[in-house]
């Protein structure tokens, strides 16, 4: 785990963990940078012979190629997502991602589950879905930001449970076929086929992700996270559920950042 003490500061309690991102840093700045290839490409790549083949460069140019198409709501969709995928990898230790955050078949990010783990802790696959945004309209900070996690759970329940949604399945056997070239300890094939055969949310392992950008001086409340959280566990939506928020003043140093720091 890299130290970001001096850029992020980190509340914890049970299942939840509440990052506030006070200060976009080089430092920060230059761990997206060295992530940023992998996490769009998947772990797959992640070793000397085959991340040379793909230029930081290109990445960052594919990279702006689907956010350019996107509508304003879901550039902050893509650029929270992408928070998501650098700061959980950074504070969680037992979740190995093993899916990339491209899609595969066009210049498009990711369909299906947003993002999936392997849980070295339970030996299952965690489900991952990221909402984001700005303060909804006459909202505050902290009704925004359970609304976002209502959104992740409600949309994630659906997703296990439509029995007509085979492509979600598909796509992540296929990222698990990936992932298995270079680590052999899980049979991630026979989770999912356990997974998907249920048409069940109620026995899955989620990691549901909010990101809020607004001023940071206006923090979430944990403890308005704890009361989502136990208002969740009471709907018993599923088996078990790990909450990871994430709140930044605004996106534009990241704009900047990716798009005319990193690309020149």
């Amino acid at each position: 785990m890299i130290d970001f003490s001096e850029e992020i500061s980190i509340i914890e309690d049970n299942n939840i963990i509440l990052c506030y991102i006070d200060n976009f840093s080089d430092k920060l700045k230059n761990h997206i940078k060295n992530f940023l290839t992998i996490v769009c490409y998947g772990p797959q790549i992640n070793n000397p012979e085959v991340i040379s083949t793909y230029p930081f460069e290109n990445t960052i140019k594919s990279f702006k190629e689907r956010y350019d198409r996107k509508t304003p709501e879901m550039k902050k969709g893509m650029l929270g997502e992408l928070l998501a995928h650098i700061l959980i990898n950074n504070y969680i230790e037992n979740l190995k991602v093993f899916s990339p955050y491209f899609n595969k078949e066009e210049a498009n990010i990711r369909k299906g589950f947003d993002v999936l783990y392997i849980d070295t802790i339970d030996n299952c696959i965690r489900y991952g879905e990221v909402k984001s945004g700005e303060l909804h309209n006459g909202k505050t900070i902290n009704q925004t930001n359970n609304d976002l996690l209502y959104a992740a759970e409600t949309d994630l329940k659906d997703k296990f449970c439509d029995e007509e949604r085979q492509a979600l399945w598909d796509n992540a056997k296929f990222d698990a076929s990936l992932f298995r070239g270079i680590n052999e300890n899980y049979n991630i094939h026979s989770l999912l086929n356990i997974d998907e055969s249920t048409h069940l949310s109620n026995d899955k392992k989620v990691i549901l992700v909010s990101v809020c950008f607004h001023n940071i001086n206006d923090k979430i409340k944990i403890e308005q996270i704890n009361n989502f959280y136990e208002g969740l566990l009471g709907r018993n939506t599923f088996s078990n559920v790990i909450i990871f928020s994430i709140q930044k003043n605004t996106i534009d140093k990241m704009i900047k950042f990716m798009f005319e720091e990193c690309a020149e």
